[in-house]
């Protein structure tokens, strides 16, 4: 099952998604002939990819979640592979929250930007968006969750304003209205200075 596909710089094709419960990343030439394939982990676990990105360096960036945990809840996975497939690294972040990364931006310092949400109430069904900044080793500088409603995010963009040196982030998403069980649309626009460090 393939649910992301790129076109890098060179013109090849990168897809990704999961087989069973394993995630891959794989490369594909103009013609259609897989140059490699990048396998995470064969096991009874649960990975998933949501979204990938080429790095500046002509490598991969994928996001999804993981059951890789200790009481198999969802963490969000990273995991950076290099121009030829070869595995970087791989971070997994999470707390006591069922957590999943819909999409990873990069900005002009060459930081990821990971966005999803996290499921905060079992009971209730609330959930609560996130949007985390890591340096290009993986390694997080800050997180901003957003806890005013329960909300999802699903897609996020950087716009770079020249005028006014600033850097926001644009993104949509679903907002629940719990006590009339409505779901409506739900943007948002951040200056990312106004991030702050949870």
């Amino acid at each position: 099952f393939a649910n992301n596909l790129i076109l890098t710089k060179n013109n090849d094709l990168i897809i990704s998604g999961h087989n069973k419960n394993q995630l891959f990343v794989a490369k594909l030439n103009e013609e259609g002939n897989v140059l490699w394939q990048y396998n995470y982990k064969d096991d009874k676990k649960y990975h998933r990819s949501y979204d990938i990105k080429e790095t500046k360096d002509g490598g991969f960036v994928v996001v999804g979640n993981t059951t890789d945990t200790k009481d198999n809840s969802y963490d969000i996975l990273v995991v950076k592979l290099s121009k030829n497939g070869n595995m970087e690294w791989v971070k997994s972040i999470g707390n006591n929250t069922n957590e999943v990364a819909y999409d990873i931006e990069i900005n002009e310092k060459y930081e990821y930007i990971v966005s999803g949400h996290a499921l905060v109430d079992k009971v209730n069904h609330i959930y609560n968006s996130f949007i985390i900044k890591m340096d290009i080793y993986g390694n997080k500088i800050l997180r901003n969750d957003f806890k005013n409603s329960s909300n999802k995010l699903y897609d996020l963009t950087l716009d770079y304003s020249e005028n006014s040196d600033t850097l926001n982030y644009i993104g949509t998403g679903n907002i629940f209205d719990r006590p009339n069980k409505e779901s409506s649309i739900w943007f948002i626009k951040i200056d990312e200075s106004s991030l702050k460090i949870n």
